[in-house]
């Protein structure tokens, strides 16, 4: 997250949204104005992976964590 502000300084970033299934974090994400959500699971911490939802389209993609910030300050623009 903080590597991630430091890139994009325009970026607004919540660490967390409650517990509970997936989907219900999704839900509230996108209630708060959010536009994606980054997923950081054990899969993805092991593989060094960021799992990269749209919200609005439900697209996801997974990407390596040293290309996140890139590729969503693409998105953002």
């Amino acid at each position: 997250a903080e590597d991630l502000r430091n890139k994009i300084p325009s970026l607004k970033l919540m660490t967390h949204h409650g517990g509970g299934k997936i989907a219900r974090q999704f839900s509230r994400a996108e209630q708060c104005g959010a536009r994606f959500a980054l997923v950081l699971g054990s899969n993805e911490l092991s593989t060094r992976k960021v799992t990269l939802k749209n919200l609005a389209t439900g697209e996801q993609e997974t990407l390596q964590q040293a290309d996140i910030a890139v590729h969503l300050a693409k998105l953002l623009t």
